[in-house]
């Protein structure tokens, strides 16, 4: 919920900062920084805790689909409950 008003917040704040930059000395500066922000901007999309839960679901999902297909557990019934990412797998 807060984290699409945090990312909101952020891209306002950078966007105010980098029109003030701009009409300073200090755009061929920020120029140059454009990249390197960008960068980071993406890693920090890629890094958040909802794609490290989805990878973290998907690598359970396969432990949990190879465990079944190997019947571990014998040839008893299994009966399976999930909930958020748990119900993903």
């Amino acid at each position: 919920g807060s984290a699409l008003s945090d990312l909101a917040a952020k891209k306002l704040t950078g966007y105010a900062l980098a029109k003030g930059v701009a009409m300073t000395s200090l755009s061929a500066v920020a120029a140059a920084m454009a990249m390197p922000m960008l960068i980071i901007d993406l890693a920090d999309i890629i890094d958040n805790a909802y794609s490290v839960a989805i990878n973290r679901s998907d690598k359970a999902a396969m432990i949990l689909a190879q465990t079944l297909v190997d019947r571990i557990q014998g040839n008893r019934p299994v009966t399976l409950i999930g909930y958020s990412l748990g119900a993903r797998m």
